[in-house]
C-alpha cells in the first residue's frame, strides 16, 4: 500500500468514548433517530468532558497523520447553559509511541 492523500477524511467519536467529570450523566435516546446522547442533571456546577481525538498513526517517521480541525456538536436542552469554554491538552507521541 503506497502514500494516501485523503482530504475528505473524517471520524465521529460516539459519546460513550468520552469521559465526563463532573456531575451525574445518564445515557438517553438522541434527537437523531436511533443515536444515543449522554443527558446531564441540572445542577449549578461546571461540568467538564474530556474528549479523546483518536487519529490513524504509523511507525514510520514521517507517516503519520495531519489533524486540520475539531467539530464538537453539543445540544443545550435548558436554558441553564451560562458559559461553553473549549481548551485543549496536546500530546506530541515519537515513532516509538512514546509521549
Amino acid at each position: 500500500m503506497g502514500y494516501v492523500h485523503d482530504t475528505a477524511m473524517s471520524q465521529m467519536i460516539p459519546c460513550t468514548a468520552m469521559h465526563y467529570v463532573t456531575g451525574t450523566w445518564s445515557m438517553a435516546a438522541g434527537s437523531v433517530s436511533g443515536t444515543i446522547a449522554m443527558a446531564k442533571a441540572a445542577a449549578a456546577e461546571t461540568a467538564v468532558i474530556n474528549i479523546p481525538i483518536m487519529i490513524p498513526s504509523n511507525a514510520v517517521a514521517l507517516k503519520g497523520a495531519y489533524l486540520k480541525s475539531i467539530e464538537v456538536d453539543y445540544e443545550i436542552g435548558t436554558l441553564a447553559c451560562t458559559s461553553v469554554t473549549a481548551s485543549q491538552n496536546k500530546i506530541t507521541r515519537g515513532t516509538d509511541t512514546t509521549a
